[in-house]
């Protein structure tokens, strides 16, 4: 139990944990796990052919299960990545757009600046102010 509760207190920003019992779908956590990992490129389309569910009841099991829909985790997924990358100067925009599974650079900074209020150089230049204070 307290190893769980290191690695939540380590990694909790890194994790969607299900709201519901588990009794209620024995797959959610395995859905979860699956598009924690292929946030990138997975569509609902993919997911429902992969666990062999309808796109609408997968829908709702995620949504039951974490409180958000598909398209709301996946875009919660790449925007904490796309923090992480940010942090680092010398990783261009376009490069971290591409690599996050956006076909344009527009797209990217439309979602960015939606999820975070900030454009991503605007963030980029947040980073680098708090770190040279430091």
């Amino acid at each position: 139990m307290a190893f769980f509760i290191l690695l939540l207190r380590k990694h909790s920003a890194d994790v969607i944990i299900p709201s519901i019992k588990q009794e209620d779908n024995p797959d959610l956590v395995y859905i979860l796990k699956y598009i924690q990992e292929h946030y990138r490129t997975v569509t609902m389309k993919e997911l429902s052919s992969f666990f062999n569910y309808s796109e609408r009841h997968l829908q709702r099991l995620i949504q039951k299960g974490t409180g958000m829909s598909f398209h709301e985790s996946i875009t919660r997924l790449k925007m904490r990545r796309a923090k992480e990358m940010l942090a680092v100067p010398d990783i261009s925009v376009s490069i971290i757009a591409e690599e996050l599974g956006y076909s344009d650079i527009g797209g990217f900074r439309a979602a960015f600046k939606k999820a975070s209020g900030k454009t991503p150089q605007e963030y980029r230049a947040e980073i680098g102010r708090k770190t040279q204070q430091k």
